[in-house]
């Protein structure tokens, strides 16, 4: 698995972020006590995915962070979305 981004804060409150990450899942076998390795139909995968983030102070203690993210391969999903809301005790 590998990734890189860059993030860029546009004033003290918010940012952008964008970053590619990639997971590439080898072929997985199997054996039977006393018989040989066979290879898994459908275990390799290639999972890319393009993402573009943006982050929002909403006060000292609480944050909102959103997210999409653009499958680039079969692996991966079509497209995914998050947000969340952390909170500093």
């Amino acid at each position: 698995q590998f990734g890189a981004g860059v993030a860029f804060a546009l004033n003290e409150k918010s940012s952008l972020s964008f970053s590619f990450s990639e997971r590439i899942v080898g072929r997985s076998k199997i054996r039977r006590d006393g018989d040989i390795f066979r290879t898994v139909v459908g275990s390799h995968a290639n999972v890319a995915v393009l993402n573009l983030g943006a982050t929002f102070a909403l006060s000292d203690r609480l944050a909102l962070l959103s997210n999409i993210g653009a499958g680039l391969t079969r692996d991966a999903p079509g497209l995914t979305f998050s947000l969340r809301l952390p909170y500093r005790f």
